[in-house]
């Protein structure tokens, strides 16, 4: 099952598609690109002595669906270029996109959970008529 789908994701993020590519969707986010496996959102993440936009490679090799990136330069671009079937979205801050992209994961849950309760509970009154 897909999380979201491109658009949801790109909405979500405030984001933008760095090359057109074919998307298949993603069933899991990591930030460690040794957890990555097929159909995964890998959120390359900075810190003060590592950037996880190094590992961007590592990460494809493993099946990462989607990309987070927070810079756009010519190694992004040539790895894009390479990878059609991977999604590079550009965002300002991947730790910040990370959190938009759980936000609205969890509100569709949310929604799909909430119209799962009102069916049963009109299919409960329903048999006990």
């Amino acid at each position: 099952m897909t999380l979201l789908s491109l658009d949801e994701l790109i909405f979500s993020t405030n984001g933008s598609l760095v090359l057109p590519c074919d998307f298949i969707g993603f069933d899991s986010v990591c930030t460690d690109s040794r957890e990555v496996c097929k159909k995964s959102l890998f959120v390359p993440l900075l810190g003060e002595n590592q950037d996880g936009h190094f590992y961007i490679p590592q990460a494809i090799k493993n099946g990462a669906s989607a990309i987070f990136v927070s810079r756009v330069d010519d190694e992004i671009k040539k790895i894009a270029s390479e990878n059609k079937s991977t999604a590079f979205i550009f965002v300002q801050n991947t730790m910040h996109a990370l959190g938009f992209e759980r936000k609205n994961h969890d509100e569709r849950i949310f929604e799909r959970d909430a119209f799962s309760k009102i069916q049963c509970r009109f299919h409960k009154r329903k048999f006990e008529f």
